[in-house]
């Protein structure tokens, strides 16, 4: 197998045929919808956290505080009041700052922070809320005393909002365009035109022009489903434990856009499958609209271990303690349909 060949098939891929077209649809798509959510469910991206400050002491720091740029800064007039707005959900958290709060830090004593986060808090805010004041809190105290922080959760944890729901149908869909689609696409191109025969009596074995078309799915799928991320900023959490899972998505996207190329006979026929997989794989994400339906049907679905886990991540600051059996089946899956990728690759030497 020649990386050189291969890389020119992925080249005629990218550039010209039915790829392209496929390729301009499979990026242009998912950013329109991107934009087209954000104008309808929000601004383009998530509000900064609201925080309220009770200064005790009138400390210097809480003008740090409130100058702040990463969040945004609400009035409470006494601890009591600041609490029912962080367990009502009105703001994301609270602090108060004890009266001897200077006094201690001139002392070089431990100073003890009060730090209220609301349950409806997403966790994208919490954690910036928490980095910020964590960050100015130490920076003020010195790197060699720490400060006690006390976080209390109050409130119970909200149901998550309708934007932060369709964002995982947003990157199903864009794994599934470019990494089922556009192989699947220019699989059966191939064949429709009879180029395959051509391809062969080459250099060039089928074994590479089926991986060159792989690599333009896999590629195109990876890169818009991180871009979805990084477009709404849920690219908050274990960012690499995101990467991983995008890209076992992708590698079963791939996989099933192959099957489809390699067992269809025509464009039609492919199209048809397509859709059908498409509903399939968008399952999970659908039902999760509705949380009366139990989870052990949105489980049957192999793309449950794909969005699934990307909600615990960014939204719920989950770790692979929390994930792995998810990293675990998806890994499953990706190696099963391996083998229907290699009889689907005999068929395709036969038909030739």
């Amino acid at each position: 197998m020649s990386l050189r060949r291969i890389a020119a098939i992925v080249h005629k891929d990218f550039t010209g045929g039915v790829g392209k077209v496929f390729f301009i649809l499979a990026v242009v798509v998912p950013i329109l919808m991107t934009l087209v959510i954000n104008v309808v469910f929000g601004r383009f991206f998530i509000e900064k956290p609201t925080l309220a400050v009770i200064d005790e002491g009138h400390s210097e720091i809480s003008v740090k505080i409130k100058n702040l740029e990463s969040v945004i800064i609400e009035e409470a007039e006494d601890e009591e009041q600041l609490k029912e707005r962080v367990e009502s959900g009105a703001i994301d958290g609270g602090l108060v700052l004890p009266r001897d709060f200077d006094e201690k830090l001139e002392q070089n004593k431990l100073p003890e922070v009060k730090v209220y986060i609301s349950g409806e808090s997403l966790a994208s805010n919490r954690s910036v809320l928490k980095a910020a004041l964590a960050d100015l809190l130490r920076k003020e105290a010195g790197q060699e005393l720490p400060i006690d922080i006390i976080e209390t959760p109050l409130g119970k944890e909200a149901d998550l909002p309708i934007k932060v729901k369709v964002i995982p149908l947003m990157i199903m869909y864009a794994i599934l365009i470019g990494g089922c689609t556009l192989p699947a696409a220019m699989v059966i191109d191939e064949v429709e035109r009879k180029t395959i025969s051509a391809v062969i009596i080459t250099p060039a074995t089928l074994g590479e022009l089926i991986s060159a078309k792989a690599i333009v799915g896999f590629v195109t799928s990876f890169v818009m489903g991180i871009a979805i991320l990084v477009m709404n900023q849920i690219f908050i959490g274990n960012v690499w434990l995101l990467v991983i899972f995008i890209m076992m998505g992708t590698f079963f996207a791939v996989e099933l856009g192959l099957i489809i190329g390699q067992f269809s006979k025509d464009l039609t026929i492919g199209w048809t499958y397509v859709k059908f997989v498409g509903i399939f794989c968008a399952a999970p994400a659908i039902l999760f609209f509705f949380p009366q339906v139990p989870d052990w049907v949105s489980k049957i679905f192999p793309t449950y271990y794909i969005f699934n886990p990307i909600i615990e991540i960014s939204q719920h600051a989950a770790g692979f303690g929390e994930v792995w059996l998810d990293a675990l089946i998806l890994l499953l899956f990706d190696l099963f349909f391996i083998i229907f990728v290699l009889l689907g690759k005999r068929r395709m030497a036969l038909r030739v």
